[in-house]
Parts: C-alpha cells; sequence; structure tokens
C-alpha cells in the first residue's frame, strides 16, 4: 500500500457504512485507514477531515477540532494553505464553531473560506453553496434573521440551477424552512420542508440530513398545534439519528421538542421522562454548566 495514497474505492467504502447507520464501523474504518498513511500527506489530512466530520457528528467535539487541526496544518505545510480543499476544511471547522457556540469566530472563519474560494472562482461549487447555508445558520443563531434569509435564498438558487444536485437542494430546503418557521412563515416553512423530505426519500440511498428534516416538520407541526402529527416527526428523527450517530446532539434536541409535544398532548408523565434525559445528555455531552445544558435542566424542572 502507497503511504501517500487513499486506499482504493476509499470514498465509496466510507458511503456504504455511511448507508448502513452503524456509527462504530466508521470510526474503525477511518482510524484504520489513517494508521496505515503517511501522517505529513494529502492522504492523511484528507482522512483527517472525514474524521473530524465523524466526530462532530457524534458530539466529539473537542476530537474533531483536533482533527481539524492536524489536518491544517498538513495542507498548511505543503503550500496548499490556498487551495479548494483549505477552504473546505475551514468551512467544516467554521461548522464546528457555530455548533460550540463560538459565533463571531464561524462568521470570521467562513467568510475568511468564502474570499478562498471566490479568489478560485469557485463562487457556484458545492462548497460554496454549503458556505452560504452554514454562514445563514449562523447568523440565525445569533438572531439576525435579515443576513440569514437572503444568504439562504442565494444558496437555494444556486443549487437549483445545477444538475444533479437533490441532496444540495434538499438541505438547502430544510435550512430556509426553519428559518422561516423562525420568523413566523409557518406555511412558507411547510411547504419547503415537505418538498425537502420527498426530494430526500426519493434518493436511492438513506441521507443522513433527511433526520433533521423530519425534526423541522415536526417543529413547524407543534407550532401550528398539530401535536399528533408532529410527534410521529419527532420519533422519526430520533430513530434515524440514534441509528446513525448515538444518541448525539441532535438527538436530544428532538427528544426535547417530544417531551414538549407529549405535554402538549397531556402526557405529563412521559413527558418529563423525555425532557430529563435530553437535559442528561446535553450535560454528558457539553458539560454541566454549558447554557444549552442548564437551560435543558431548568425546562426539566430539576
Amino acid at each position: 500500500m502507497d503511504k501517500n495514497k487513499l486506499p482504493e474505492n476509499f470514498f465509496e467504502r466510507l458511503d456504504a457504512l455511511m448507508a448502513r447507520g452503524e456509527a462504530a464501523p466508521i470510526e474503525a474504518f477511518l482510524t484504520d485507514t489513517l494508521a496505515g498513511l503517511d501522517e505529513k500527506s494529502p492522504a492523511a489530512a484528507t482522512v483527517l477531515n472525514e474524521l473530524a466530520a465523524y466526530y462532530r457528528g457524534v458530539t466529539r467535539y473537542g476530537e474533531a477540532r483536533e482533527c481539524w487541526k492536524k489536518a491544517m496544518d498538513v495542507l498548511e505545510e505543503l503550500g496548499w494553505a490556498s487551495s479548494p480543499q483549505y477552504a473546505t476544511m475551514m468551512i467544516n471547522r467554521a461548522g464546528l464553531l457555530r455548533l460550540t457556540g463560538e459565533y463571531p469566530e464561524a462568521v470570521r472563519e467562513y467568510n475568511a473560506a468564502a474570499r478562498l474560494l471566490e479568489a478560485q472562482g469557485q463562487a457556484g461549487s458545492y462548497a460554496y453553496v454549503s458556505l452560504l447555508n452554514n454562514l445563514a445558520l449562523t447568523y440565525e443563531s445569533m438572531g439576525d434573521p435579515g443576513e440569514a434569509i437572503p444568504l439562504a435564498e442565494t444558496a437555494l438558487k444556486i443549487v437549483r440551477m445545477r444538475p444533479n444536485s437533490e441532496v444540495e437542494v434538499a438541505t438547502a430546503l430544510n435550512n430556509l424552512a426553519a428559518m422561516h418557521l423562525r420568523s413566523g412563515a409557518a406555511d412558507k416553512a411547510e411547504a419547503m420542508i415537505r418538498e425537502a423530505i420527498d426530494m430526500f426519500n426519493a434518493l436511492p440511498e438513506t441521507n443522513s440530513h433527511l433526520f433533521a428534516a423530519h425534526a423541522t416538520l415536526g417543529a413547524v407541526l407543534y407550532n401550528t398545534k398539530r401535536y399528533a402529527e408532529a410527534l410521529t416527526e419527532f420519533d422519526a428523527a430520533l430513530k434515524g439519528t440514534e441509528t446513525l450517530y448515538g444518541k448525539n446532539i441532535d438527538y436530544a434536541s428532538a427528544l426535547r421538542s417530544r417531551g414538549f409535544t407529549l405535554e402538549a398532548l397531556g402526557r405529563a408523565d412521559e413527558a418529563k421522562k423525555c425532557l430529563d434525559e435530553a437535559a442528561d445528555i446535553a450535560e454528558r455531552l457539553l458539560g454541566p454548566e454549558h447554557s444549552v445544558a442548564r437551560a435543558w435542566r431548568r425546562e426539566a424542572g430539576q
């Protein structure tokens, strides 16, 4: 095996593991592959990027941060700090910063990556669209829908014009639906998220973003007081997320939403169990002093 090259069919094998929806084999495949590579090679940087994304997905944020640092250090040493690969890693790391609540840092990282991609003539690429979507989510988390919604709409417009971009269109629709819901436009949000789910379901393999889409539809239904239907959607989000990533922070968020829905249905005991478990997961993953963990613990009445 050439220690400077990825194994044959690396991405196909990784995609197959992702499609099976089992977390442990994904980590083992990536770490075993990495162990067989020269740690200073571009191939190692690629595997580190995938491993970091996996760790981010299962809410192992410290390990994700470390992997992205190593990957980007390798590219910098190779003189690739202006490459599309480096820009993609910046986007991925900025996503981690968004998830950990470091919003100003995330915005700076996204904007730096955008400048790199624009300089390379990549302003219509998949990476650029991903950047727009995630920058929109960051602004939305900062309470600035005026910045968020136009960015998400631009991303959706770009991907709708590209062939074979069903996953990207559906993901963009999910992001924009969530923003419209928070802005009070529930009808617009529902039309978008149902289109997204139809697109995900039409794919030949299950895409992990489908579970987030079910959670978004659940939120739409909850906000329009269709609680029984909302419960079905949150259950779908929980089942899919746990199968692929285990009980990560997205699972906890959907569980919390399920608790509120059960509460609205008058099923107080079941609701309390959901809220308690969501708070427990948040404390385990984020730490008991994290603002989210503390807020969810208060909501659980503890």
